[in-house]
């Protein structure tokens, strides 16, 4: 958990907080909120590839 935490700072300083890391594609809000430390996006996460 705290490695999440402390990526999910790291994706904050960076300006990468808030975009899939597979597309780039921005991940929702309501995502976020439910799972801060969630690094790629629903479409991704549910993709076949």
């Amino acid at each position: 958990m705290l490695f999440k935490v402390e990526l999910a700072l790291s994706r904050m300083e960076n300006g990468d907080y808030g975009y899939c890391v597979t597309c780039r594609g921005e991940i929702k809000i309501e995502e976020l909120e439910a799972d801060p430390s969630i690094i790629v996006c629903h479409e991704c996460r549910h993709s076949d590839h």
